[in-house]
């Protein structure tokens, strides 16, 4: 476990495959201003930061070839393009594009992963201002005490059809099945990217950050109240929610991320 000390924000996760799965096709990135970028994939981790930083987590699509590919080529790929944390949400957008062009390349040139794909979202963190980039189903939400609030929409077939009113159709559709995404081997499958400020100047006390195989599976009063618990550290707090999502016949990878 690598530490950075003299931070004033700890970031707690874990990244797990699913059971019955022959690899992970969840990735993420820390990056911290002055040091080399971190890359994760099945782990169980602890780091103390400074501020700036940014830190993403990619969800390789299921049910694509090349999933973990496609998951960690995006964190890599985005993490090359945020060397300045003075950056725009204009800059943000571009550079994502960018990104899925470069990765649609690169699955063109792995016979029989050309459709690769992976879910991207990320946050670049400063005492100024916090900007989130978004597209596909993994999820950000903010502590508020006790209370979350989910700052991303989940960019699905589900969701979509909640926001039209079809709520049969949304009854009895596949709740992950995702309407945008990086790569899947055309530029039109980016169809939602959404980069936004949500704060200035004052920091919110907490983030946590969520891939489909939990949330999907671990309903919110359960994850309110874990993460509410003081009688547990937030390693250990993470070991609960990803108990609870095995206990819901969760057979997705697991990734969690706590930010306090």
């Amino acid at each position: 476990m690598r530490n950075i000390k003299s931070g004033v924000l700890i970031i707690y996760g874990q990244i797990v495959k699913g059971p019955q799965k022959t690899e992970c096709e969840d990735s993420a990135f820390i990056y911290l201003k002055d040091s080399a970028p971190i890359f994760l994939n099945e782990s169980r981790f602890e780091y103390d930061v400074k501020l700036p930083f940014a830190i993403g987590l990619a969800d390789g699509v299921g049910g694509n070839p090349g999933g973990r590919r496609a998951s960690t080529f995006a964190v890599k790929a985005f993490s090359q393009k945020i060397s300045s944390f003075n950056i725009s949400e204009e800059e943000i957008s571009s550079s994502l594009k960018d990104v899925n062009s470069q990765l649609i390349s690169y699955a063109n040139e792995i016979s029989g992963c050309e459709q690769m794909a992976t879910t991207f979202t990320a946050m670049i963190i400063s005492a100024e201002k916090g900007i989130f980039a978004h597209t596909g189903n993994t999820r950000i939400c903010q502590l508020n005490g006790s209370y979350l609030k989910q700052l991303t929409d989940d960019h699905t077939m589900y969701q979509y059809l909640l926001d039209t009113g079809n709520f049969e159709g949304a009854e009895n559709c596949n709740r992950n099945m995702i309407n945008s995404c990086l790569g899947g081997g055309r530029d039109d499958y980016l169809r939602n990217l959404d980069v936004k400020a949500f704060y200035e100047e004052k920091i919110p006390s907490g983030f946590i950050m969520t891939s489909d195989g939990i949330h999907e599976y671990v309903d919110l009063d359960f994850l309110e109240d874990t993460l509410s618990r003081s009688d547990i550290s937030e390693l250990d707090k993470t070991d609960l929610i990803i108990k609870e999502a095995l206990k819901n016949n969760s057979e997705d990878d697991k990734s969690i991320v706590i930010i306090k």
